[in-house]
């Protein structure tokens, strides 16, 4: 997890240093917004009572959004992100067990903007998630990776207007636990479309 973090870091110092070139119009005030990125998710499992002789621990990722500003600071968003697929081999009673699972999460939250400029803004999301870890279950329950679960949903972003209603997106999300067993993390770019 701290490569993802450093990754988000490196990403919000690259849009910075960029934030001064080729200006588009301020944001309007508020309104209506959707958005769709791509990315990665880092997984973790928690209080696994096997032992683990290989993970798979990063999944191909995307986010799907619709959001609401009442201003040009605060605002209220709701999400889908697909998290991909991890996969954990264990031992089992000497042979090794591999099971497979898609995670996903539906979130809802409050947003914060700060507006660095004409162009350039940093964005935050505190919120609950809802996440799911679905797949065949080959393990006993204690070790399972299956489940759902609720989970503080916490975000931290960059934004670069590139006109005055489209924006590029850099963002972090954890979404806390997706099952009793499985945390996830996801790192992604995107646009925004501000009606």
């Amino acid at each position: 997890m701290q490569s993802l973090k450093i990754s988000a870091l490196a990403l919000a110092i690259l849009a910075v240093s960029s934030a001064s070139v080729n200006a588009a119009e301020p944001a309007e005030q508020g309104g209506r917004y959707v958005g769709i990125s791509t990315g990665f998710s880092e997984f973790r499992t928690h209080d696994f009572s096997l032992p683990t002789t290989d993970d798979e621990e990063f999944g191909a990722s995307g986010k799907v959004y619709a959001g609401y500003r009442f201003n040009r600071t605060y605002g209220v968003e709701a999400g889908f992100a697909h998290l991909g697929t991890l996969s954990e081999t264990v031992q089992l009673g000497g042979a090794r067990v591999e099971q497979k699972a898609r995670a996903h999460s539906v979130y809802a939250a409050a947003t914060g903007r700060m507006p660095l400029g004409e162009s350039f803004a940093l964005t935050g999301k505190l919120g609950v998630s809802f996440g799911k870890v679905r797949g065949t279950d080959l393990l006993p329950a204690s070790s399972s990776l299956m489940g759902s679960q609720r989970s503080l949903l916490v975000n931290l972003g960059a934004e670069y207007r590139l006109t005055p209603n489209l924006a590029f997106t850099v963002d972090y999300d954890r979404f806390g636990k997706l099952s009793d067993r499985v945390s996830a993390e996801l790192i992604s770019t995107g646009v925004r479309y501000d009606f």
